[in-house]
């Protein structure tokens, strides 16, 4: 069979893409190299943003809902902020995933799994994807496949330099009662790793904690995380499970092309990742979106149509993305002062914030707002030149 569009990787930014195809009528196969559902180390945070760009409701995958936000200089909590709408919807993404892929399925969508990628040939529109259970016909290819991805690199398209090191872990009470503390409540520790934060995501029957850094010199990331929880207070019976290392991109850099007439990238491949959360599902969706939309006028009128995806998502995204970087460079870079502009305005900053993750304000507008803070003021000015 020859599709349409082979898509090589089956999280959030290869499923939902390959569904909104397939609704369009496209023939489309999603190639994944694990057998799903499988285990992806992640926090598991679903902003608002993310959910209202999904074209169905994934309710039935959600574990925890957030209405409180504590974040800590240290161990000294420098506020604590609540609202009656959830700010973010848990869920664990092996679930999460699966319940995209099915949808996929649903749509008509033809799904490989256990099957790699291993190269490219063919010419313009007559595609060959080898695999490891044999060749694929296609007229065009997706790399879906992450921030190493092999299809960026089949398709000559230059992978994103910038990148974040994030260790995770599902971590098991044993106590009911301690659970219960961190119900409906996001922790955030600032100053506890360098250049970075340690998160603590509530689930349904435990917590998702985890460490992400900008610091490349940082050796060991995973024994800063062991250190948090032998020092957190967990209590005695605490069980650590599935403690793994990832990487994550923060911004995809300027000009760099993300199409060529084989193919696009999408998700963490392009390195749309929020620089200040690492949160990378919400920009995984709408590139989907947006390359949804190009592929799908690809298809109809020809190859030369690809052109237009670079450009497209740069509008939509990577404006807001630069700012979202000088604010990161500021938390992250200057540790001293950003702790305390988060002690003097935290509470304002994030109810900010919670504006852009809900998708009513863009970084621009919150870089906007905080050009009035006279203690934030000066340093933005001078990194914004």
């Amino acid at each position: 069979m020859r599709y349409d569009v082979a898509i090589v990787g089956a999280g959030p930014a290869g499923a939902v893409l390959a569904y909104l195809l397939a609704k369009a009528g496209a023939e489309v196969l999603l190639l994944e190299k694990k057998v799903f559902p499988r285990y992806k180390a992640c926090g598991g945070g679903l902003t608002q943003r993310a959910l209202d760009s999904l074209p169905f409701e994934v309710d039935e995958v959600i574990e925890e809902r957030v209405y409180t936000v504590k974040a800590f200089i240290h161990t000294e909590c420098a506020f604590e902020l609540r609202v009656q709408q959830p700010v973010i919807s848990m869920v664990m993404r092996d679930r999460f995933d699966h319940f995209l892929v099915k949808k996929a399925l649903e749509a008509g969508v033809h799904f490989q799994e256990g099957n790699s990628f291993k190269r490219l040939s063919g010419r313009v529109e007559a595609l060959m994807v080898e695999t490891s259970c044999g060749p694929v016909e296609t007229r065009f290819v997706v790399g879906a496949d992450g921030v190493n991805s092999r299809v960026a690199r089949a398709l000559d398209l230059p992978r994103s330099d910038n990148v974040m090191n994030a260790a995770e872990a599902e971590v098991y009470l044993g106590d009911p009662e301690r659970l219960a503390e961190f119900k409906h409540c996001a922790q955030f520790y600032f100053g506890l790793v360098p250049q970075g934060y340690v998160w603590v995501f509530p689930k349904r029957d435990h917590l998702s904690i985890g460490v992400l850094s900008r610091s490349m010199t940082l050796k060991n990331l995973k024994s800063n995380l062991l250190s948090y929880l032998e020092a957190g207070g967990l209590g005695s019976s605490m069980e650590v499970k599935a403690l793994r290392f990832h990487l994550v991109p923060y911004g995809p850099g300027k000009r760099r092309p993300l199409a060529c007439e084989k193919g696009l990238i999408v998700g963490d491949a392009t390195g749309y990742v929020d620089p200040i959360t690492g949160e990378g599902i919400s920009y995984a969706i709408r590139g989907a979106v947006v390359a949804s939309r190009i592929l799908q006028e690809a298809i109809k009128d020809g190859h030369r149509k690809l052109e237009d995806y670079t450009r497209v998502l740069g509008e939509e995204i990577l404006k807001d993305l630069a700012c979202a970087k000088t604010f990161a460079g500021i938390l992250y870079g200057f540790s001293n002062l950003s702790s305390r502009i988060i002690k003097a305005h935290g509470s304002r900053l994030a109810r900010w914030h919670m504006e852009v993750v809900c998708g009513r304000m863009s970084y621009r507008d919150l870089y906007r707002k905080m050009l009035h803070l006279k203690t934030v003021l000066p340093l933005v000015h001078a990194l914004s030149k």
